[in-house]
């Protein structure tokens, strides 16, 4: 956090499971994730 600007960060997790024949369609994927809103005072 800044003195203007409140920031949230996350990750989000992606595991795949295999399909019952055991086809898995994309490999593991961990993604950053940050928002970033401006601070005001009413």
């Amino acid at each position: 956090m800044t003195e203007d600007t409140l920031v949230y960060t996350n990750v989000l997790v992606y595991s795949p499971v295999a399909s019952p024949d055991g086809v898995v369609r994309m490999d593991e994927a961990v993604i950053p994730i940050e928002c970033q809103y401006e601070r005001f005072v009413f």
